[in-house]
């Protein structure tokens, strides 16, 4: 169990205020926007445990007003303010989108778009004369500070993108040209969604790293079917089009990018600030290829600099009228958190939380808003200042809860990263993350906790930290991730599996899935109506007869290797294989029999010895569906959903839980 010291930090100076739903844009009206900690909030701030305040500077310019002139002076004002009422400071300072002066000067290659090749004034990562610029700019940051203030306390790094996430623009042209004006003054006519590679640098980076990737142009051509002549030859690739491979690269290529030039820059930070504390925005929330954001590998490359990884998605939950929508928004909202923790916990990787902007959580998103952060074992939190001050009673009543200490997690999800760069999927990002992998994390979460794992960190032995892996979908995967998780396997580890229709490589070939799941040779069969019979096997013991009749597809033809769990006819509608050591519990996949799916992976776990969840221990069945239960060495969180209070059985006692509320129960050992 990992435990580090907790950090509450405010974010004081507002950035640019976001558009509406409907697109429309909203710059701030006189007097709306806060430029600094009033002075009256300090005393509430240090009883709420807050230690650090954020300041942000703007994000799509820099403070040299003109080559070799800095104005620093917004920085020195509010430094000077909130260390004069006793808090430290955090920076979140940008310089990807450079004054208007070096354009001029210099001249901007800029980034562009595959779309329309049309062009942002904003650094290219390719560009050989970004990282300089970076490395420039953040060296007269330190020298300024630390002669005007000594040791800068925090930096939240601003690395690309809109907000300076690790991740390239994705804002609509009206939306970021109403930042400009706003920031800097200007406007900017183009802007959305998409692939930004279309400078020439980028061009050139391609072929080149597809070329190492595979030791020559002949070994490119014979793993993409192509007939490449030369270096120059080699193109972007088309989604959707051709074969798997071409496109996957590109997606890989494309993310790879942002993850080695975020890592440059936090090592920067890291030579000029040796002592501060570095975080990295993580943003976004889903996952569209477009974005560039590899919520694994990032939080790889930054173990070098020690910079913590702060996602951005802490409680999507707002808006939410009825308990269906809550219990929704709660588990896609904990699913996206949940990704990044299963990469911050195999490399030990601090891990932070922030809610999206502008500050307008309601009290009760505050309150699941402090529970996520609780299931994340997260060393810090930034909230908005006006949302301490006008949740206040929530962040009193839990800050104790807030120990940076990791919960005990036995079970992972497995994110299928090959099938979702390989949709066929709108470009629009909005709701883009695998859809059977989001639907089923979200039921699962009462069942139990867990952490998401994709195909890194497999490969890099992420496993050995769970009990059992869950797999909802996986009709693409690589073929050195199923080598990975048959080895798992043999040593002992679980695998329960939802198996489709299709379960191949990338190359196409099915038999490694079909041996890893104990398939062997058979076929599928839907539309089932015989009488459901359950094996010897006391595997789904307490599953509800609807919830197997509901299982209307199977497998017939499996062979001998696999024991029968739940039959119909001839055909096999779960079945148990067993490898090595370890084991694989199958339930042929039904797309619209979800919930079905989750109670049998209950049952299983039940019957397993694994973490119990709210399914366990809450006394309303039904009730359970929407309460959330967190294990710690101490104690349990468990947060309540809904608007009447529930009873938790913990040990030998029974202790209520208020609705909408959060609880710990502790417990002695």
């Amino acid at each position: 169990m990992t435990t580090r010291p907790f950090i509450h930090c405010a974010g004081v100076v507002d950035p640019y205020l976001p558009g509406g739903t409907e697109g429309e844009t909203h710059t701030y009206a006189p007097g709306e926007r806060l430029e600094g900690l009033p002075a009256e909030w300090a005393p509430l701030m240090h009883d709420l445990g807050v230690t650090m305040m954020q300041i942000d500077a703007p994000h799509v310019t820099t403070p040299e007003v003109a080559e070799g002139e800095w104005d620093w002076s917004a920085i020195d004002r509010c430094t000077a303010e909130c260390r004069s009422l006793g808090f430290e400071v955090m920076l979140f300072p940008h310089w990807h989108w450079p004054p208007d002066w070096y354009e001029r000067k210099y001249g901007l290659e800029g980034i562009r778009c595959l779309e329309h090749d049309e062009r942002l004034p904003c650094l290219s990562v390719w560009d050989p004369a970004t990282l300089p610029w970076f490395e420039r700019c953040i060296a007269a940051l330190a020298a300024h500070y630390t002669a005007t203030h000594g040791r800068l306390e925090g930096l939240f790094l601003g690395i690309h993108g809109d907000y300076g996430e690790c991740m390239f623009p994705m804002s609509s042209a009206a939306e970021l040209a109403d930042r400009f004006r706003f920031e800097r003054g200007g406007t900017v006519s183009h802007g959305h969604c998409g692939y930004w590679c279309g400078d020439r640098f980028a061009r050139a980076d391609f072929p080149r790293c597809l070329i190492e990737q595979y030791g020559s142009l002949d070994g490119l051509n014979d793993a993409w079917s192509s007939r490449f002549a030369r270096a120059e030859d080699v193109a972007f690739p088309h989604c959707g089009t051709g074969p798997r491979r071409p496109w996957l690269d590109f997606v890989t290529w494309y993310r790879a990018s942002m993850t080695r030039f975020s890592g440059a820059v936090a090592d920067m930070y890291r030579r000029h600030f040796p002592d501060t504390v570095l975080t990295v925005p993580l943003g976004g929330g889903v996952e569209p290829p477009e974005f560039g954001q590899d919520n694994t590998a990032l939080a790889k490359v930054m173990q070098a600099s020690g910079t913590a990884i702060r996602s951005t998605a802490n409680t999507c939950l707002y808006r939410s009228p009825d308990l269906e929508g809550r219990v929704n928004k709660f588990g896609r909202s904990y699913a996206i958190l949940k990704r990044v923790k299963g990469a911050c916990r195999l490399y030990d990787m601090p891990m932070w939380l922030e809610p999206p902007y502008p500050p307008s959580r309601d009290a009760f998103s505050v309150t699941v808003g402090i529970f996520e952060a609780l299931s994340c074992g997260v060393a810090g939190c930034l909230d908005w200042g006006r949302t301490f001050e006008r949740r206040q009673e929530q962040y009193r009543k839990f800050k104790g809860l807030l120990r940076g200490v990791d919960p005990r997690v036995d079970t992972a999800v497995y994110f299928p990263i090959a099938s979702h760069f390989l949709a066929d999927k709108a470009s629009t990002y909005r709701g883009n993350m695998p859809a059977r992998f989001w639907d089923g994390c979200t039921l699962l979460r009462a069942v139990c906790d867990y952490d998401v794992v994709d195909d890194l960190l497999i490969r890099e032995g992420a496993l050995g930290h769970y009990r059992r892996l869950i797999v909802f979908e996986a009709d693409i995967i690589e073929r050195d991730v199923v080598e990975a998780l048959a080895s798992w396997l043999h040593d002992g580890g679980r695998i329960i599996a939802s198996v489709g229709e299709r379960m191949e490589t990338v190359e196409g070939d099915e038999a490694p899935m079909r041996q890893l799941l104990g398939v062997g040779g058979g076929r599928r069969v839907t539309e089932l109506s015989e009488s459901v019979v359950l094996g010897d096997d006391a595997a789904f013991e307490g599953v509800g007869a609807a919830d197997l009749e509901a299982l209307r597809t199977g497998w017939i033809g499996i062979g001998g290797s696999a024991t029968p769990l739940v039959t119909r006819g001839d055909a096999h509608v779960a079945w148990r294989h067993a490898a090595g050591g370890g084991s694989v519990i199958a339930i042929a996949d039904d797309a619209a029999q979800l919930p079905g799916l989750v109670k049998m992976i209950h049952a299983a776990g039940r019957a397993a010895g694994d973490l119990p969840g709210a399914f366990d221990l809450c006394r309303d069945a039904q009730a359970a569906e929407s309460v959330f239960v967190t294990h710690f060495e101490d104690g349990v969180g468990v947060l309540n959903l809904n608007e009447l209070p529930v009873q938790i059985s913990v040990g030998e006692r029974v202790e209520t839980v208020a609705g909408s509320d959060l609880a710990w129960l502790a417990v002695e050992r």
